[in-house]
């Protein structure tokens, strides 16, 4: 796997009590993993609890935009025929 090193701010940030027993140096690495590049791999079913409700909230206006456009008079005139 990839490492991509930040060197402005790697070991810059440093942890200390009470986050962790003893102070340590944070490094700026990001590991380019490719099949998860977020690290959720076998999370999926907590992604979709978190992002279910969201799309069932943003599809029902688009649905509700399509059927004007498709019944009502005011938003049937912005179809291009």
């Amino acid at each position: 796997m990839p490492n991509f090193k930040f060197d402005a701010i790697h070991n810059q940030i440093e942890k200390v009590p009470p986050v962790v027993a003893k102070p340590v140096k944070e490094p700026a690495v990001y590991r380019l993993n490719w099949l998860t590049a977020s690290g959720w791999f076998g999370h999926e079913g907590e992604i979709l609890r978190y992002v279910f409700f969201h799309s069932l909230a943003l599809a029902a206006p688009v649905g509700l935009l399509v059927m004007g456009q498709a019944y009502v008079w005011p938003l049937t005139a912005l179809v291009a025929h």
